[in-house]
Parts: structure tokens; sequence; C-alpha cells
């Protein structure tokens, strides 16, 4: 019963650090999901940049029209907004992967404290079954003691055999006891006792 809250704070440490990883692939994959998109954006970006390249030359070719420039000037106006759009989503996606950069060194900062309580707490019981493992050694040793010492109830009690004309009062008046500790010993409900019949003496 005393490893029940190990083998419980074990069970709730593995779970946590299963989460932890699970957390960990997820933000993986949306980081690598912000790559692929900022990698996308600037492709269009390059593109936005080429096809303006193209419109200034042709701005360039065709100053003589007013019509074709208005048409151009306003179609550069557009492309300049996408460019500046674009810009935007590139600084807010980077600033998002800097946050699960962050998160992750959070994660793997707890990680890290888990596996080190872990590591104690094995530490522990691998001590606390040492400690078990004297402990037993200790009690097989008493017993083996205690087994030694018991002697047979027989050896611990002097016999008497019972002579003719000996009453208990007489036995125990030789044995320097009483009476009553005879009785005791020997389980007698009265004084009456017969010849050669064996009594225990303290």
């Amino acid at each position: 019963m005393r490893f029940f809250p190990f083998l419980l704070f074990l069970t709730s440490c593995s779970s946590y650090i299963a989460t932890m990883q699970e957390e960990k692939r997820r933000y993986d994959l949306s980081h690598n999901e912000m790559r692929i998109e900022i990698a996308d954006v600037k492709h269009a970006l390059h593109a936005v940049q080429v096809e303006l390249n193209i419109l200034e030359e042709k701005i360039k070719k065709q100053d003589s029209s007013l019509a074709q420039n208005k048409q151009s000037s306003n179609l550069s106006q557009q492309l300049t907004q996408q460019i500046a759009e674009c810009e935007k989503k590139i600084v807010n996606v980077q600033k998002i992967q800097e946050k699960i950069a962050e998160d992750l060194k959070t994660l793997h900062s707890h990680a890290n404290d888990t596996t080190h309580t872990l590591k104690t707490f094995a530490q522990e019981i691998k001590d606390q079954n040492k400690k078990f493992d004297e402990l037993s050694k200790i009690k097989t040793t008493l017993s083996s003691l205690s087994k030694t010492m018991q002697l047979p109830n027989e050896n611990k009690h002097t016999l008497h055999r019972v002579k003719s004309g000996e009453t208990l009062k007489k036995i125990a008046e030789l044995h320097h006891t009483t009476v009553s500790e005879l009785k005791l010993l020997n389980q007698l409900e009265s004084d009456r006792i017969i010849p050669n019949q064996e009594l225990k003496l303290p």
C-alpha cells in the first residue's frame, strides 16, 4: 500500500509527458504549416514583384498615352497594396512562429523537470526496497534466534513422582513452593493426589 501513491504519481507523470509530446507534435505540425504558408506568400510576393516590374516597363514605353498611363497607375497601386498586405501577412506569420518557438522551449523545460522528478522518485523507491530487504533479513534472523531459544515445555519444569503418604502441602514445603502454584501448574481442581502421579514443579 505504501507504493500506491508512488505508482499513482508515476502514472500521472507518464500521462503528463504523453500530453506534452502530443502538444509538441501539434506545435511542430503547425510550425511546418506556417513555414509552407510563408514560402507560398514569399513566392506570391516574388511573382507580384516580377509582374510589377513588367508593368513598370510598359508604363515607361507608353508615356504618350494618358489613358494607358492612368490604367497602369491604378494597376500599380493595386499591386503595391497587395505587396503591402503580403508583407503584413509575413510579419504576422513570423510572430506566430516566434510564439510557437517560445512554447516549445517552455514544454521542453517542463519535460526536463518531470524527468528529474521521476528519477528522484525512482531512486527513493530503490532506497525503500533496500531498507525493506534489510528489515526482512533482520526479521529472519530474529525468528531463527527465537526458535533457537525456545525449549520444550517439559524441559522447563522438574517432575516429582508422588510417593505413598505424600500430600500437596508436604510436596510444596519440600520444594519451597505453595499448594496453589502446584495446583495451577498441574491443572488440579482439588488437593487430592495419588501415588506414582507425576507433578510438575516450578
